[in-house]
C-alpha cells in the first residue's frame, strides 16, 4: 500500500505497474476522482417569535464533488443527520425539527445564544465542518401602540439585546455599566451597551452586533426611533449602524435616507459617516453610520417610513459595529456605546401658518406648493407630520376671505410681524439663519426634524354643545410633560378645509384675536389646565359647514415658538352675516378711495380714482380705544394723494374712517408696522 497527497481535486489516470522477481511486469491504468473538501458554511434566520429558526446550507463542495449527508447539531442537544436530497421525517426530535436536511427548520424552547455545529461529507467521503454561534431573542414580538411606545433604559437586564458574531473574539459588546476612558457614564442610570469587551475597547478588524427585540409595528401611524448614543470611534475608519429586517435578518437595509442619496442631512444626530472604510454591519451600499467622536451622550431619531408598511408585523433591529486593523497608537478608543431605545409615534404635531392673498400671484402660487407638501405626506405615508392654516390678509390688494374676517389674520401678521404675502411659519420658528418666513424655508425633512422633537404639552381639544347652529363651544386642556414656567398663549382655530381653491382657511380664532394668556406654572404630569368658552357666535361665512376642522395650539408668549398643536373635526355649523365693520353704500368717490400700503411702516397713503374729486370729504385714524389720533381732508392732493405719516404711532391695528359729505362713512383696517 501507498499514500499520495494531491494538491488539486479532479481526475487522475493512475497507473500502476508490478514487476516480478523474475523481471516480468504488466501495467494497469484507472481512473481516480479526488475531491476537495468542503467549505462548509450556512445561514440562518427568523428568531423573532416561537416559529421555527430557518436554517440553510450554503456549503461549497468543490468542482467534482457533491454533497453526500449533513449532520446539523444545533446546540440545544438536538441533532440531526440525512441525506442532501432527504426530507426530515416527521417527528425529528420531538417534533422541534422539520423541512429538509439541506433547509431545515428548528424550534428552539427557549432564548439565548446557541453554538451550532453542520459537518458535511461528500460523495468522496472528504468531510469539514463549521460552527456559528446562533441567537434566538425572546419569542414575543413587541407590539409599540401609539399611546404605549417600546422604551428601554437597560437598567433591570439587557432588554432582550443579544450581541452577535460569528466567533466570539468578533464581538466587544457587553451590557453593564460602561468603564472605559471616555465613555463611562450612562446617559441615564448606570447601565448601558457598548464595546468594551477587549480591555474596555473593541478588538481589531470587529464585525459585530447587538440584536434588539422583534416588533410589530403594524398599529404606528408615525413610527420613529430614539436612542441616546455616544461614538469614540477611530474618526471616518471605525463606526456604528443601525439598520433593520424584515425577511428575519437574511437582508439588513440602513435605518436613514435612502442608500445612495446624495443629501444625507435628515433626522437629528444620525449617521455623520458614509464610505466608512470598516463598513458597519457589511452594507452592500454608502457604507453609513456614526464615526466622528460625540465626546458625550447625545440623542439620536429617526422616523422609519422607510420599512415598508407591508413587512411591518416582524421587525428586527440592530446596531452594528465594524472597525478596521488598527487604532493610534496611544490612543484609548472605547468604541460605541447606546443607551435609552425608544420605538413608536412621533408625538408633535407640527403646525404651519402661511399668510397668503388671493390677488397676489407670488401668493398664490406659494399656497400650491404648501398644498403640495401637504398632499405627498398622504400619498406617500397616508398620515402627515404637519397641519397648516391660511390667514388671508387683506393687502396688497383685495381678497375676499379676507373681506370676510380682516380681523383675525391681521393680528397674526401683526404678532409675527409679517408685512407681506406670502409668509410661512412652521411652529413660530423665526430665527432669521434657517427659518427667515419664506415657504421655501419649508421642506419634507426639515418638517419630519421638526416632528421628532419631543413637545412640551399634551393636548386635549373638545367641541361641547352649543345653543345654535351658528355658534360653537370648545374647550383645550393642556398637560405639561416637563416643568414650564413662561407666559402662553392658547388658541383654538375655526377652519374651512376648502373654500374655492383655498384649503385650510382660517374662519375665526375662537379664543379671541390675541389668544388666551396662560401664566400658571406648569408641572410635570400635574393638573391640566383648562380653558373653555362657549357659545362663540361664528359671525363669519362658512362655504361648506360640513368641511370644518378645529385646530388648536400652544405658544410661547415671549419667543412664540409652538410647543404643541392638535386637530380634530368640527361639526357641522353655519356662519351668520358679519356684524363688523362693513361698507355701506356712499358716493362713487368715496368707494373707491384706496388705503396703502397695508400694513404700512411710516406712512400710508389714500389714493382717490382718476378724475374723480373729494370736496367736502374728510378722513379719521382712529385705535382700537375709539381715539381719534389723526384727522385731514383731501385739499391740495399731490396725483390725487394723501399721504399721513405715522411714523411716531405704535405698532398695531388701526381704522380709518373716511367720511363722505351725505355724512356716508367707510371703514377701512389699517395695520402699522413701523419698523427701527
Amino acid at each position: 500500500t501507498t499514500s499520495h497527497t494531491y494538491s488539486n481535486a479532479g481526475v487522475y489516470n493512475v497507473k500502476l505497474t508490478v514487476t516480478t522477481l523474475d523481471g516480468c511486469s504488466a501495467q494497469a491504468t484507472k481512473p481516480i476522482r479526488v475531491g476537495d473538501v468542503p467549505v462548509v458554511d450556512f445561514n440562518w434566520s427568523v428568531i423573532c417569535n416561537n416559529d421555527s429558526t430557518k436554517f440553510v446550507d450554503k456549503t461549497n463542495p468543490g468542482t467534482v464533488s457533491h454533497v453526500d449527508t449533513y449532520t446539523w447539531d444545533f446546540g440545544d442537544g438536538d441533532v440531526l443527520t440525512g441525506t442532501a436530497a432527504g426530507s426530515v421525517p416527521p417527528g425529528a426530535n420531538g417534533g422541534r425539527t422539520s423541512g429538509s436536511y439541506k433547509k431545515p427548520n428548528h424550534k428552539y424552547t427557549s432564548f439565548g445564544t446557541y453554538t451550532t455545529k453542520l459537518t458535511v461529507i461528500t460523495d468522496d467521503l472528504c468531510n469539514n465542518s463549521q460552527t456559528q454561534k446562533v441567537f434566538i431573542l425572546p419569542y414575543s414580538t413587541v407590539t409599540p401602540l401609539a399611546g404605549s411606545a417600546y422604551q428601554e433604559g437597560f437598567e433591570l437586564s439587557n432588554g432582550g439585546w443579544i450581541a452577535e458574531a460569528k466567533q466570539p473574539s468578533d464581538t466587544s459588546w457587553i451590557w453593564g455599566p460602561p468603564t472605559g476612558s471616555h465613555i463611562n457614564v450612562a446617559a441615564a442610570g448606570t447601565k448601558v451597551w457598548w464595546t468594551g469587551g477587549n480591555a474596555n475597547s473593541y478588538f481589531a478588524n470587529e464585525q459585530s452586533a447587538v440584536n434588539g427585540p422583534c416588533f410589530d409595528l403594524r398599529n404606528l401611524i408615525r413610527p420613529m426611533i430614539s436612542l441616546d448614543i455616544w461614538s469614540d470611534s477611530e474618526h471616518n475608519l471605525d463606526g456604528a449602524v443601525l439598520q433593520y429586517s424584515t425577511d428575519g435578518g437574511v437582508n439588513w437595509r440602513i435605518v436613514g435616507p435612502p442608500e445612495g442619496q446624495l443629501s444625507r442631512d435628515e433626522g437629528i444626530n444620525w449617521f455623520d459617516g458614509q464610505g466608512i472604510p470598516s463598513n458597519p454591519g457589511l452594507q452592500p451600499i454608502g457604507n453609513y453610520g456614526w464615526t466622528d467622536p460625540t465626546n458625550g451622550w447625545r440623542n439620536a431619531r429617526f422616523n422609519l417610513d422607510m420599512i415598508p408598511k407591508i413587512d411591518r408585523d416582524q421587525v428586527r433591529i440592530r446596531i452594528a459595529y465594524g472597525s478596521n486593523s488598527t487604532n493610534p497608537p496611544g490612543v484609548q478608543l472605547d468604541g460605541f456605546a447606546f443607551d435609552n431605545v425608544f420605538v413608536g409615534d412621533k408625538a408633535r404635531n407640527v403646525l404651519v401658518e402661511h399668510f397668503t392673498n388671493s390677488s397676489l400671484k407670488a401668493s398664490t402660487d406659494a399656497d400650491a406648493q404648501i398644498d403640495k407638501l401637504f398632499l405627498d405626506q398622504f400619498t406617500v405615508h397616508d398620515s402627515t407630520d404637519f397641519n397648516y392654516v391660511q390667514y388671508h390678509i387683506g393687502f396688497p390688494g383685495a381678497d375676499p376671505l379676507n373681506a370676510d374676517n380682516p380681523t383675525d389674520p391681521a393680528s397674526r401678521s401683526l404678532f409675527y410681524g409679517v408685512s407681506q404675502p406670502p409668509a410661512t411659519i412652521m411652529d413660530g420658528i423665526l430665527d432669521g439663519v434657517k427659518f427667515k418666513g419664506s415657504y421655501n424655508d419649508l421642506s419634507r425633512v426639515e418638517i419630519d426634524r421638526r416632528a421628532l422633537k419631543d413637545p412640551l404639552f399634551d393636548l386635549i381639544l373638545t367641541e361641547y354643545p352649543a345653543s345654535t347652529n351658528n355658534m360653537i363651544s370648545v374647550g383645550l386642556d393642556i398637560v405639561a410633560k416637563q416643568n414650564f414656567n413662561a407666559p402662553l398663549i392658547a388658541q383654538v382655530l375655526l377652519v374651512e378645509k376648502q373654500t374655492g381653491t383655498f384649503k385650510n382657511v382660517l374662519r375665526k380664532q375662537l379664543f379671541g384675536a390675541d389668544g388666551q394668556t396662560i401664566s400658571n406654572n406648569f408641572v410635570k404630569g400635574g393638573p391640566p389646565f383648562s380653558h373653555q368658552r362657549n357659545n362663540v357666535v361664528i359671525d363669519v361665512p362658512i362655504t361648506n359647514p360640513g368641511r370644518l376642522t378645529l385646530v388648536a395650539y400652544v405658544q410661547d408668549k415671549n419667543t412664540k415658538e409652538i410647543y404643541q398643536s392638535i386637530i380634530r373635526p368640527a361639526s357641522n355649523k353655519q356662519g351668520a352675516p358679519v356684524t363688523g365693520i362693513e361698507p355701506v353704500v356712499t358716493p362713487t368717490a368715496l368707494n373707491g378711495i384706496t388705503l396703502y400700503p397695508n400694513p404700512a411702516s411710516g406712512s400710508f397713503s389714500l389714493l382717490l380714482p382718476e378724475g374723480k374729486t373729494a370736496e367736502g370729504f374728510s378722513w379719521k385714524l382712529i385705535d382700537q380705544r375709539g381715539v381719534i389720533l389723526k384727522s385731514g381732508d383731501f385739499d391740495d392732493l399731490i396725483d390725487q394723494t394723501r399721504t399721513v405719516d405715522i411714523s411716531s404711532l405704535a405698532n398695531g391695528i388701526y381704522i380709518v374712517a373716511i367720511a363722505g359729505p351725505g355724512k356716508s362713512v367707510v371703514y377701512q383696517k389699517l395695520v402699522i408696522l413701523n419698523r427701527n
